[in-house]
């Protein structure tokens, strides 16, 4: 006797409306730009002895995500109607 089990399911769903989220033209970066506003003291910035790695990780990340929303560009996608119903079988 196996100590594995198989699993047997079927899904069907409809789906009224997808949307698409913005996303990075990356082609569109001014990256000189970018650049210049990441040249800053990351030692005095980061300041490893007073704060923690996650604390560090979440201020990189902060400022990272600010010169990207500040230099490269989004496309907005519009909402996109799909009146779809997805079946899906899955057998293990």
């Amino acid at each position: 006797m196996s100590d594995h089990s198989a699993l047997k399911f079927s899904l069907q769903m409809y789906v009224d409306k997808t949307s698409a989220d913005d996303k990075f033209r990356w082609d569109k970066g001014d990256y000189c730009k970018l650049r210049e506003f990441l040249d800053i003291n990351w030692d005095d910035f980061l300041d490893v002895s007073n704060v923690t790695v996650d604390e560090m990780w979440e201020k990189f990340k902060m400022i990272m995500l600010d010169g990207m929303n500040s230099f490269i560009p989004r496309c907005n996608q519009q909402l996109k109607s799909s009146k779809k119903i997805i079946s899906h079988l899955a057998l293990n």
